[in-house]
């Protein structure tokens, strides 16, 4: 989040559940220098987010296949009633099978990065707009 933030977008939302992570990426975000976007840490439930807004989703395996599952449905509801492009960039896949199982989304990239080890892996997933049915 904070290395988007340096980037020339409208904003850069955090969600985290953990209150200790939350605090600490407040922390994180009082000393980035650099800062071109909005930073916005929402405290709350990924499975319960609000991501109408969202057009890069970035993930550094958060969470477990039930959470993953009901972010997945809450992303694609959100391209029906909002209809954009979407990037689904996931670092440390460990859950990747589950994303390439949703039919809304294509897997489009892979990078690895040599310098971090076993983490050092990322997908990329995108998405046409889903259009709501008439």
């Amino acid at each position: 989040m904070l290395i988007a933030a340096r980037r020339r977008i409208r904003a850069a939302i955090g969600i985290e559940h953990d209150p200790v992570l939350a605090w600490q990426a407040e922390r994180n975000k009082g000393t980035l220098r650099g800062a071109r976007a909005n930073i916005d840490i929402r405290k709350q439930d990924a499975a319960r987010a609000d991501f109408d807004e969202g057009t890069i989703f970035w993930m550094y395996n958060p969470f477990g296949e039930r959470t993953m599952s009901a972010v997945l449905d809450r992303l694609r509801l959100s391209l029906r009633t909002n209809p954009r492009d979407i990037l689904i960039v996931y670092a440390h896949p460990r859950l990747s099978r589950q994303v390439d199982q949703q039919p809304w989304l294509q897997r489009v990239g892979e990078r690895r990065f040599p310098t971090a080890g076993e983490n050092g892996h990322a997908i990329y997933w995108s998405s046409k707009p889903i259009r709501a049915v008439s």
